[in-house]
């Protein structure tokens, strides 16, 4: 789907990262469409949770980056995302602002590709390990040197070291 719709017809790809298919984000993806519809945008949405590899190249990585744009040149292989609100008249200044050349783009390496059915979620579940130790290890020590010495002796030793 996202060569249909954006790698193979040229101009400039929007690809949203919008989790689940959020009904109010990708109403916010259909309205910037008809806003930009003579400009050569082409858009697809991706689940940046199910195609982690495909987002992450273009620094959607995490929870709080999402949702977003990334608007690129498939055949240039340039891309900047978008970094700030997610409204209308965000986005819609800031394509424009890509397609003026007022944004700076980076290069990648390979396009990315997209899983078939999305990729397996991985939790990662940290389990919390405790150490165990007997307090009397702590306790027990013994210190030595100057540590040891109590502030009287260590002020009396201080004293007789002047002198």
């Amino acid at each position: 789907q996202f060569d249909a719709e954006c790698a193979a017809k040229g101009g400039l790809c929007v690809v949203a990262h919008i989790k689940d298919n959020n009904p109010a984000h990708v109403k916010v993806i259909h309205e910037l469409a008809k806003t930009l519809h003579n400009k050569p945008f082409h858009f697809v949405i991706v689940d940046p949770s199910t195609q982690r590899s495909f987002s992450s190249v273009f620094e959607v990585n995490n929870p709080v980056d999402y949702p977003t744009v990334t608007v690129l040149a498939s055949r240039q292989q340039r891309a900047v995302t978008h970094k700030n609100e997610f409204d209308l008249h965000s986005l819609k200044a800031f394509c424009e602002d890509v397609l003026n050349g007022k944004v700076k783009t980076w290069r990648f390496q390979d396009m990315p590709i997209l899983v078939q059915g999305g990729e397996r979620v991985e939790e990662v579940i940290e389990e919390i390990i405790e150490e165990e130790f007997d307090l009397s290890d702590i306790m027990g020590e013994s210190v030595e040197g100057e540590a040891a010495m109590s502030r009287e002796e260590l002020a009396a030793k201080l004293a007789a070291g002047k002198t």
